[in-house]
């Protein structure tokens, strides 16, 4: 058989256990006093690549251009290879991204950030997660461009058949633009409903 490239350590956590009896490796014990002192004296022995693939697979960001197959750039210094580098590093959120998806606020969250800077991720991501978490929310995603709906769509159904193994219910998840026209359902807004 075949051994993982990384060493898996499970430590069984009782926060309300005062007195912890005695356990050898590999059977870690914690409880509120020593889980971060537990943790922190594992020593990760795989390389840091191995580390960024497995962020990547548990933050679930890398299924998001799964379908494409590209060739290898043959110059390591060439527009295509350090394109496929930036693109590389984009598959892992950063420390305030996945704060931003896993933070549940009571009421409106509002996600703003420069151009480019993994909002429609981000927010597709904690669609999918709120989703996974309350499946009878109502939840509404807005947005300006029209040209997001789609991809909004089709995020948000990735995401959350990576964290459920099913299809969201779209009764209860709403991608509708800020502003909105008359017309079909496809063009409904939320300043549009409001005035209706």
């Amino acid at each position: 058989g075949g051994s993982l490239r990384f060493d898996i350590n499970t430590v069984t956590y009782a926060p309300a256990k005062q007195h912890l009896p005695g356990a050898e490796a590999p059977y870690f014990l914690a409880n509120r006093g020593n889980l971060l002192s537990q943790v922190q004296g594992f020593e990760w022995k795989a390389s840091h690549d191995v580390y960024k693939s497995l962020l990547a697979a548990v933050q679930v960001v890398t299924s998001i251009r799964a379908g494409k197959q590209r060739r290898e750039p043959k110059n390591a210094n060439s527009r295509g290879a350090r394109l496929k580098r930036l693109e590389d590093s984009i598959a892992n959120l950063d420390q305030h991204q996945s704060q931003a998806v896993i933070e549940t606020v009571v009421g409106v969250q509002r996600i703003r950030g420069l151009a480019g800077s993994g909002k429609t991720i981000v927010l597709a991501l904690k669609v999918a997660y709120l989703h996974a978490q309350n499946p009878t929310w109502r939840i509404a995603v807005t947005f300006n461009t029209r040209s997001l709906k789609e991809q909004f769509r089709r995020l948000i159904n990735n995401f959350t058949i990576e964290q459920t193994s099913a299809e969201p219910d779209w009764d209860c998840i709403d991608i509708i633009n800020a502003w909105g026209a008359p017309g079909d359902n496809d063009r409904d807004g939320v300043y549009h409903k409001f005035c209706r």
